[in-house]
């Protein structure tokens, strides 16, 4: 009985040695099956249904991938295989396309613009409005983006799941053509950039102070208008153009008072900065990363028109008179200026981009002698941080 089983246990295992020996033997003499890499077919028709009719009038079905000179790259019978444009006699482009650039652009875009529909006080300058709070912002931005993205929304379902039909014999369709591939798969060029930000002063109205007090300031820090700018993409790294800064701040009322005296002090002012820029990509080397990090400079020139307006009233109470007298002094100048920016960037799409903004604006020139407190002999120079749209073409 042990003779038996020992035979029968070396036949068990001399069965399983052959069947690994079998599975190895077949890993090393069948080579893998190539695996196809489709990542590259990134314009918008690709992998539509098509129906193409050539010019023997066999017909074929397949998938759309791209265009290459003057052919067409398409999935015929599970190959990859290219057809020249003028063997085609007809095709057709079932269109999937389901993007919503627009829905996103437009919303977003409704979202910034409505910001403009804020309060503005008459006496303040540029575009600086009086806010009720961060819900206000949330309310007219949440009214703006429901606005603009239903316009988008409509203009993406309009042009989404339609049957393009070229005759490939007639030049003017090959141009058609043509034009509805590249225009679906190119790349955007052309940037524009809006940006409302917090200004960081050089006064703070809000301090307390011993001889008088700020009037009517409180909240009005926020410039919805604080720079626009338009660039062209150089290459994968730069873009540059031009830009346009408010360096303005927020205009000043200050009043004081004695038992016989009382006076008035007032700081006006619109500053803005026209630059040539350049913004630089340290990262970019993943042309679809949805995060990017920007760096910008600009040189140019800013236009200064700052003035100051003062009135006092004295009250004799012998003669029961009261004497006002005023004053004012201006600083009307253009002078070399310059900025620094950082835009922490994200892309909702490849159309609409929103940005986390740091810019620093350089003037050198100093404010005119006052009496309003922490304003007097200050640099023009100012920081903010805000958010900025984006949209490329």
């Amino acid at each position: 009985m042990d003779t038996l089983s020992r035979k029968t246990d070396r036949a068990g295992y001399s069965v399983i040695n052959r069947t690994v020996f079998f599975f190895v033997l077949l890993t090393l003499l069948i080579p893998a099956q190539e695996v196809k890499d489709y990542s590259s077919y990134q314009n918008n028709f690709a992998f539509d249904p098509v129906i193409m009719v050539d010019r023997n009038g066999v017909l074929s079905r397949g998938l759309f991938l791209d265009l290459e000179g003057d052919s067409l790259k398409l999935l015929l019978n599970s190959k990859i295989q290219k057809v020249a444009i003028s063997s085609i006699k007809l095709l057709k482009i079932d269109s999937k396309q389901t993007n919503r650039d627009n829905m996103l652009s437009l919303g977003i875009a409704g979202a910034f613009a409505c910001q403009l529909l804020l309060k503005k006080p008459d006496w303040q300058s540029d575009r600086f409005i009086q806010s009720d709070g961060l819900w206000a912002h949330m309310l007219v931005g949440a009214l703006g983006a429901v606005a603009g993205g239903l316009v988008g929304i409509g203009i993406d379902m309009a042009n989404s799941d339609k049957e393009l039909e070229y005759d490939l014999e007639n030049p003017k369709d090959v141009q058609k053509m043509r034009h509805d591939i590249l225009r679906a798969s190119e790349e955007t060029s052309l940037n524009f950039h809006y940006e409302i930000a917090k200004v960081y002063a050089r006064s703070d109205p809000a301090q307390r102070q011993g001889t008088g007090n700020y009037y009517s300031y409180d909240d009005i820090t926020l410039n919805v208008f604080r720079s626009v700018r338009l660039t062209y993409d150089i290459n994968e790294k730069i873009d540059a153009g031009v830009a346009i800064y408010s360096a303005a701040e927020p205009n000043l009322k200050y009043s004081y008072g004695s038992q016989n005296t009382y006076g008035n002090e007032e700081m006006s002012n619109r500053v803005y900065g026209y630059y040539a820029t350049a913004f630089y990509n340290p990262f970019p080397d993943e042309p679809k990363k949805r995060i990017k990090v920007k760096a910008g400079a600009g040189a140019g020139f800013a236009a200064i028109d700052y003035t100051i307006a003062r009135s006092k009233s004295v009250y004799d109470p012998v003669k029961y008179t009261t004497t006002v007298t005023s004053e004012s002094a201006s600083l009307n100048k253009t002078v070399f200026s310059g900025f620094l920016a950082v835009d922490l960037r994200a892309y909702p799409s490849s159309k609409v981009s929103i940005a986390l903004t740091g810019d620093y604006i350089w003037i050198p020139e100093k404010t005119i002698p006052s009496n309003l407190p922490g304003e007097s002999g200050k640099s023009f120079s100012n920081f903010s941080l805000g958010l900025s749209l984006g949209l490329h073409f």
